[in-house]
């Protein structure tokens, strides 16, 4: 008489049951990312957002509390001032790469 492990069973069934909901999660991500990608991009834009306003709001100015608009407005500030900088690097870094891309394509030949 042949005595199966039932608990084998349950293990394959559990393992199999594992790798199919990954490969069924990453489909569905690979599927939804057209949605994901921005949903995302504007949960971390949010959440840095929300910790600058929280920053601000918490600033100690005398007895002086500052409101939570003046801190979000604040903290909007801060964020497009931080992306015009990035932009205004990554914008000169470019102008100064084309503008030497004569030189760094003659080292690439010489190399």
């Amino acid at each position: 008489m042949d005595h199966k492990n039932p608990h084998l069973n349950i293990n394959s069934l559990n393992i199999v049951s594992i790798l199919l909901s990954i490969i069924a999660v990453g489909w569905l991500l690979i599927l939804g990312r057209e949605l994901l990608i921005p949903l995302i991009l504007a949960l971390i834009i949010w959440y840095l957002l929300e910790t600058i306003t929280n920053f601000i709001g918490a600033l100690p100015i005398g007895n002086f509390k500052i409101p939570h608009a003046v801190a979000r407005g604040g903290a909007f500030l801060v964020f497009i001032v931080v992306i015009l900088l990035v932009t205004e690097m990554v914008a000169n870094n470019a102008i100064e790469l084309s503008a030497n891309a004569d030189e760094y394509q003659k080292n690439i030949n010489s190399k």
